[in-house]
């Protein structure tokens, strides 16, 4: 109790009663932090972040002569417009590397052994990992935008100080159901445990079970990789999003449903705890 009104205090914030037990941390460090350290989620064995993706205009400037790596097939439209939630699903072929493809929206890039082409990034992570990521200069810019309105701060997210959790936070099913004006974006990373929600990469620890797509997301996830060319597509997870930290703020604020609930059952407890006392 002493850390939480020493947090308060400095900050000059009466929060909710919902998230005052947030500020009894030493180090509070909640959120995914800066977009640029946020996972791209390329594979499941490791991470690869927006600085492991490299410029380059040739193939040879990014991949030896004899290089082999397992690479994606191009993605196809329906792969498209779910952001890279159906890459498990999407067949990986290792081969020399004879041209380059966009693995999120399928543009032909350059060929090894032809002048021209296009400016491209390659994933130096997945390259150390025998594995092969590319992205025309298009979805790198829209995978950059991807944290537009994140809040990227030290401190406390000004949801946690300013809006009231049973009020302001709606569940939504989709990003377009959430953010109409932003089509661009694709991801939803919980401002509370910094997990994917959303997205290439989703978390399973952010995943509702049940979820949209009736299954247990664990389950869905083993399926898919047990069974990769079984076409079973991990549909995107719901999550909360603030109506008011948009028009208050600037700012999104999303949670996963796990730590809404979290945060909802902590809530009722401290709330029960006070009429007794």
């Amino acid at each position: 109790m002493e850390k939480t009104q020493g947090w308060l205090s400095i900050l000059g914030a009466n929060p909710d009663v919902f998230y005052k037990h947030l500020f009894d941390v030493e180090t509070p460090k909640y959120g995914a932090g800066r977009p640029s350290s946020w996972p791209l989620g390329h594979e499941m064995e490791y991470e690869c972040r927006l600085g492991d993706m490299i410029l380059c205009s040739k193939v040879r400037e990014a991949y030896e002569v004899g290089f082999r790596g397992k690479k994606r097939d191009k993605p196809t439209a329906m792969e498209q417009l779910l952001g890279g939630t159906g890459d498990a699903v999407r067949v990986r072929r290792i081969a020399k590397v004879e041209q380059v493809s966009c693995d999120n929206c399928g543009l032909h890039l350059a060929d090894a052994d032809k002048p021209g082409g296009r400016f491209f990034y390659y994933c130096r992570q997945c390259k150390r990992s025998g594995r092969r990521f590319e992205l025309c200069v298009a979805c790198h810019v829209l995978e950059i935008l991807q944290g537009e309105g994140k809040y990227s701060g030290n401190s406390f997210h000004p949801h946690y100080l300013k809006c009231q959790h049973r009020s302001t936070l709606i569940r939504r099913q989709s990003l377009e159901n959430a953010y109409l004006d932003s089509p661009h974006l694709h991801r939803v990373l919980c401002d509370m445990c910094g997990g994917v929600v959303v997205g290439r990469g989703a978390s399973d620890q952010c995943a509702k079970d049940g979820g949209s797509g009736g299954l247990p997301s664990k389950n869905r996830k083993g399926q898919e990789l047990n069974d990769p060319h079984k076409k079973f597509y991990i549909l995107a997870s719901e999550f909360y999003a603030c109506a008011h930290c948009p028009e208050q703020t600037g700012l999104r604020f999303e949670l996963c449903v796990p730590c809404h609930n979290r945060i909802s059952e902590s809530g009722r407890g401290i709330q029960q705890l006070e009429t007794t006392l």
